[in-house]
């Protein structure tokens, strides 16, 4: 799988008002940014002119907030709208070694302490039972069908 850091997912007023809620929860939060990460299971291995192609928007940096990060994908076993779609440009693109695109959302947490806020925290705002959304541990297991949820 290949994993593609993607722009910030949220405006400022956005970052605010999710401050604002999470803070209900998080009492001692400092801050949060949220960036789009996006995630291509691919059939082969891509070459330069493919990573360029899944490549759009102007490069920004991934936010660069200390604390925990918590990666959120669509629920286990499910195909979002955007990957249906994402992944048909992609073939019209040329990228048929692209087996499937998704998109996700990394939420970085400052709480002041090293290891951040747990994860859990966040549940109340993105978690399943809000937006259909469920954490994800990258090291545990990908996000898509083929593959088990993680324990």
């Amino acid at each position: 799988m290949l994993l593609i850091p993607g722009r910030p997912a949220l405006s400022p007023f956005r970052i605010d008002q999710l401050l604002t809620s999470l803070r209900a929860h998080l009492p001692g939060l400092r801050d949060v940014a949220v960036d789009h990460l996006h995630l291509a299971e691919l059939e082969r291995p891509l070459d330069a002119a493919g990573r360029e192609r899944l490549a759009y928007g102007p490069e920004l940096p991934p936010s660069s907030l200390g604390g925990r990060r918590v990666i959120v994908v669509p629920r286990f076993g499910t195909r979002s709208p955007w990957s249906s779609k994402a992944t048909d440009i992609a073939h019209i693109c040329g990228l048929d070694a692209v087996a499937r695109l998704e998109r996700g959302r990394v939420y970085a947490l400052d709480d002041g302490t090293p290891s951040g806020p747990e994860p859990g925290a966040l549940a109340p705002k993105v978690g399943p039972a809000a937006s259909g959304r469920s954490p994800w541990d990258a090291a545990a297991s990908p996000p898509f069908p083929s593959a088990s949820p993680p324990s």
